[in-house]
């Protein structure tokens, strides 16, 4: 039995393939895109400083933290001097009166509410690793869930629910409330994402998976570079985050047209409901004629009818030959005496020696991948110059990242293309930390540091895009969810470390960047050692990856 073949036959780009597409980016990824940054301006950090004394200015009160030119002043933000006796002396202190935010009109974030700068900045950092720990549980729960449950079912409910925290979130008033349900939103972009893009996967065959993994991964590109737009016009963190979870309601209508994954139907033994799901495909797919196929009629009995409805179509009529065969092996396969056999679980394939090794370098560039993207996005915002601008362009380059990876990885192999751009994101992230914001000479290098931070943000895009499609191609598909789960959560464990890191700039200015860059290389060198997957069939069961793992030919009956 060849689920790839019946999905031929079904026709991989028909009105269903299309419409799963469409609703995987909108929903499955450009929703979860959206609320996983949306931390970039929610947790933003204002410009600020002390609230100067009475009858005194900013540059009189608070002392100077750095002089880049006569232009680019910089004043601490946590500092200003002591007054004693009405008189400023040189001795400073923490802020008596509290601090002084430099907003825009109708601007709010969570840290300008609460307070959460100074002594209570890391709080803020906190805050965001929490966030990506809700993410990593969810990495293990949207495994185990779509495992036993389905992709499709795990994939609606989280969708409809991550629209009710979503909005819920606007009505925390404390910082350990707002962490909570943050953390839960969490966990639920994960059970939406992970599922989602797994019930894609599953619906193509190898040749036609690519351009549908591309697509996916562009339309997160597109989801993050909207949410700068989402932030300029809507400025206030509430009305942001109520435009980005209204619309997961309308997941509600989706139970009716977007249907389980075939092969997870398979993969536990439900053949009929499989069968039941092609028809349905079929249908969709303006093949209702055929619908009366998928029984035990002959192959030849199918095709005379067919030649009576549509003579002229002979390439109809040899796809119609190969899917009654194969869905008849559906049915005949059902109808046998059921076998006993042990199932397999994720503790096999780290039994396996070549397995468990590609499975343990997944989950280290997972980890890079994830720590560096979500770094360096995070770090847009405190660049020189307009925040939104900075953010919008940094992010921006995903969607050229996006459009190169379905040219690139239909044309060249994983492998190489991984550790190439794996590479080039670390070159680009350790020179642009030895770059500084103003020469000696007073030239201004804002726009090479934008210009370095814009590159490596396209590379690790790129190669994250790479990589989200090629770790779905080495493990077996009985246990694939539940693997890919383990690798997001490896994953969200370099997200949870980003903010800390970043925290790393306080005492020494580009040194969360040179880090980014030293992980990377590191990654880019161990891609070496995973096998080739382009345009090889899924593995379908443990003997068929290890044949994968191994070097040798996938052959199937």
């Amino acid at each position: 039995m060849d689920v790839d073949e019946t999905l031929r036959a079904l026709n991989p780009w028909g009105r269903y393939q299309i419409v799963l597409l469409i609703v995987n980016c909108v929903f499955g990824t450009m929703i979860p895109a959206l609320h996983i940054m949306s931390l970039i301006y929610i947790m933003d950090t204002p410009e600020h400083h002390c609230n100067p004394y009475e009858g005194y200015s900013t540059s009189d009160a608070i002392p100077v933290s750095k002089v880049h030119s006569k232009e680019i002043v910089e004043y601490e933000s946590c500092l200003i001097y002591q007054m004693d006796n009405g008189t400023l002396t040189n001795q400073t202190i923490s802020c008596p009166d509290g601090n002084e935010y430099i907003l825009s009109e109708g601007e709010s974030t969570v840290v300008n509410e609460l307070g959460l700068v100074c002594d209570k900045k890391l709080m803020a950092n906190t805050a965001m690793s929490v966030y990506f720990c809700g993410v990593l549980v969810g990495a293990i729960v949207s495994g185990i869930t779509s495992d036993y449950f389905g992709r499709r079912n795990v994939f609606l409910t989280a969708t409809i629910l991550i629209g009710i925290t979503g909005i819920g979130l606007i009505f925390t008033t404390s910082y350990y409330t707002f962490v909570f349900v943050w953390f839960i939103t969490a966990i639920e972009e994960q059970c939406v994402n992970v599922p989602s893009y797994v019930l894609l996967m599953e619906m193509f065959p190898p040749e036609k998976r690519t351009l549908a993994g591309c697509i996916s991964n562009l339309a997160w590109g597109v989801g993050i570079a909207l949410l700068s737009v989402y932030a300029y016009f809507l400025r206030d963190w509430r009305h942001m985050q109520i435009a980005i979870s209204a619309p997961c309601f309308a997941a509600v209508f989706f139970w009716w047209f977007v249907y389980e994954s075939p092969r997870w139907m398979i993969s536990k033994g439900r053949f009929t409901e499989a069968n039941i799901i092609f028809q349905k495909i079929a249908k969709f797919n303006k093949l209702e004629q055929r619908k009366t196929y998928f029984n035990n009629k002959h192959n030849g009995e199918a095709v005379r009818e067919m030649e009576d409805l549509n003579g002229k179509h002979e390439k109809t009529k040899t796809q119609m030959t190969s899917l009654n065969k194969l869905m008849n092996c559906f049915t005949r396969k059902e109808n046998r005496p059921i076998e006993t056999k042990r199932k397999n679980t994720f503790l096999d394939i780290l039994k396996s020696p070549r397995m468990r090794t590609s499975t343990l370098i997944a989950y280290y560039i997972f980890l890079v991948n994830s720590l560096f993207f979500v770094g360096i996005s995070l770090n847009s915002s405190d660049l020189f110059g307009d925040k939104y601008l900075n953010t919008f362009l940094v992010c921006l380059v995903d969607v050229p990242s996006g459009i190169v990876s379905i040219y690139l990885l239909q044309r060249i192999n994983r492998r190489p293309l991984l550790m190439i751009f794996l590479l080039l994101a670390a070159v680009f992230s350790i020179s642009s930390a030895f770059v500084p914001l103003v020469t000696k000479s007073g030239t201004n290098l804002y726009p090479l540091i934008l210009t370095l931070a814009c590159l490596g943000k396209y590379a690790i895009g790129t190669s994250f895009n790479c990589f989200w499609l090629y770790a779905n191609e080495i493990f077996p598909t009985e246990l694939r969810n539940r693997a890919f789960g383990t690798c997001s959560f490896a994953a969200r464990i370099g997200s949870i470390i980003a903010p800390y890191i970043l925290y790393l700039n306080n005492f020494y200015a580009g040194s969360a960047l040179l880090l980014f860059g030293i992980f990377a290389a590191v990654g880019g060198i161990l891609v070496y050692f995973l096998p080739e997957t382009r345009n090889k069939p899924l593995p379908e069961n443990m003997e068929e990856g290890e044949n994968l793992h191994a070097g040798r030919e996938i052959v199937r009956p």
